[in-house]
Order: structure tokens, then C-alpha cells, then sequence
């Protein structure tokens, strides 16, 4: 359903005028990873900073895959996980979304188990940020303590 940066030019989570769209709910400015980062590293990068998906980036800032905590936990099951990088297990051209798309029909897309984040880019293809569940649930709970206020 979502393409990678280098393919999007407009597509299924285009948003009408006035929609809430992805910008307003993505994480700006998410924490990275590089093409060589080792895999000790990476674990610590989701511990301290209590996140469960690090895009990852090559020496030109280009977004070249995404690892989550659950390519971590593959990854440790394998023999010299201490000498492997993000690039040998991280997923690789990630699906993205814009930041001006749709983000209910994102949420529609994570919601039928096309993965729980994604990463999202401006429309030159870079990444400005990433949009998780979590964002969702963020979200939701200051809408409803809104909500709740008003009462």
C-alpha cells in the first residue's frame, strides 16, 4: 500500500482539505541509525531512548531501511551479533509515508497489519520524521482528556 521514498510521487494516503494528516501526529527529528552502526549499539540507541523502530540512514542522510526491536531480537539469535551492523538486519527500503498524507488511512494501513511505523519524508524523499502506534495512542489520549475537560 505504501511505497518506498523513491517511488511516491502521490497515492492512496492523499488527504482532503482539512483532514488531520501525518505531520500532526509524527514524532519530528526521530533518532537514527547509520548503515554501520553495530548491533550493541542499536540496542542501547532503543533502550535510551524507549523507542521500538530506528530508521536507518547511509553517509548521505538517504534513508535506507528501518530496524525494530523485533529484527533486534532475530538478530540476537544468530552467531556474531556483536560484529553485525543495521545494514545486515535491518529491513531495507522501508514503506513511507508523506507528511502531508492521510493519517487516518495511514492508521487504516497499520491497523490491518502492514507494520506498526513508518518512516515519513517531505516531498524530496527525506526523512522528517516517524509516525508509530504510539503517535496514535498519543494522540487519542489528548483528544479524549479534551474531550473529558469539557464536559
Amino acid at each position: 500500500m505504501t511505497e518506498s521514498a523513491s517511488q511516491r510521487p502521490a497515492g492512496p494516503f492523499r488527504c482532503e482539505c482539512g483532514a488531520l494528516q501525518v505531520r500532526h501526529l509524527m514524532t519530528k527529528d526521530p533518532v537514527v541509525g547509520f548503515m554501520e552502526t553495530p548491533l550493541p549499539d542499536l540496542l542501547k540507541m532503543l533502550g535510551k531512548h524507549s523507542i521500538r523502530h530506528l530508521p536507518i540512514l547511509d553517509d548521505t542522510d538517504t534513508l535506507r531501511g528501518i530496524v525494530s526491536q523485533r529484527d533486534l531480537a532475530r538478530a540476537q539469535t544468530r552467531m556474531g551479533v556483536a560484529s553485525m551492523t543495521a545494514s545486515q538486519i535491518m529491513t531495507r527500503d522501508p514503506a513511507v509515508v508523506r507528511f502531508d498524507d492521510c493519517a487516518s488511512a495511514v492508521a487504516i494501513a497499520l491497523g490491518e497489519g502492514q507494520g506498526s511505523s513508518r518512516p515519513v519524508v517531505d516531498e524530496r524523499g527525506h526523512l522528517v520524521g516517524i509516525l508509530t502506534e504510539t503517535d496514535y495512542v498519543r494522540y487519542y489520549t489528548h483528544a479524549h482528556r479534551l474531550f473529558e475537560a469539557k464536559k
